[in-house]
């Protein structure tokens, strides 16, 4: 009886962990295929790479034979990148015309859905912050093992770091990433620190800001396992730069 109540629950945790998967790639396919208010232009891209993410944890779970347990099927998680809720960002999602067959006209729109999907994205390290109130600029800098800072003014270093387009009016995120290319001089700590740049609010009472601060770093000893950690950030004085974490790589 206990193997079999064990049993239930798994597969009601995995049936809400593939509802999560299926809802967070809607989201993201969302942010991607609407228009923003001009002053969120670019949210596409932490999106994009967030959506990225998603994938590799599908994979990872395929790869970990987690679909494929008792009384799951082997199509039981959603594909790794969702092609069909992409479709209102290609232009070839359109109905066929009388000198295109479907079968065509789909083929197209899969083609088009994965020219999102970078087949060399891996992250050894991403850093993201967004924060609560609106009209509010909260800026996101890393300072690296060597001693470069990234931050609005130096969103590319040596090597191979990047940072998002600043966010001034609001929200953010802003996002900083590397990619897991090798190389001896991205190992050691890296430093983050979130400033509370300015506000716009009319009203001086919306002085303080809450933010998340959430960090993603690949596992040497297992390449298929990442470590995810989340913060909660309370900004209150203006200008005021405060260290909120750090990473060490190995």
């Amino acid at each position: 009886n206990d193997e079999e109540n064990n049993g239930s629950d798994f597969i009601c945790n995995f049936e809400e962990l593939r509802s999560d998967i299926t809802k967070c790639q809607w989201l993201l396919s969302h942010v991607l295929t609407h228009k923003w208010a001009e002053r969120f232009t670019e949210v596409e891209w932490p999106a994009l790479i967030l959506l990225h993410c998603v994938a590799d944890l599908v994979k990872d779970l395929n790869d970990d034979n987690i679909s494929n347990m008792d009384g799951l099927g082997p199509s039981s998680l959603p594909p790794e990148w969702p092609i069909s809720d992409l479709a209102p960002f290609q232009s070839f999602a359109d109905a066929p015309t009388p000198e295109t067959s479907t079968s065509t006209t789909q083929t197209n729109t899969q083609e088009q859905g994965l020219l999102l999907r970078c087949n060399k994205f891996d992250l050894a390290l991403m850093v993201w912050l967004g924060w609560d109130t609106d009209k509010t600029d909260i800026d996101l800098h890393v300072k690296e093992p060597s001693g470069t800072e990234v931050y609005y003014n130096n969103r590319n270093s040596d090597i191979g770091g990047n940072l998002s387009r600043d966010f001034t009016q609001g929200y953010g995120p802003e996002v900083y990433m590397l990619k897991d290319v090798g190389g001896e001089e991205k190992a050691g700590t890296y430093r983050i620190y979130a400033k509370y740049f300015a506000s716009h609010q009319d009203s001086l009472l919306t002085g303080a800001t809450s933010a998340v601060l959430w960090t993603f770093k690949k596992k040497r000893c297992n390449k298929n396992k990442k470590s995810i950690e989340f913060h909660n950030i309370r900004l209150d004085m203006h200008k005021e730069k405060k260290e909120v974490g750090t990473i060490h790589l190995v």
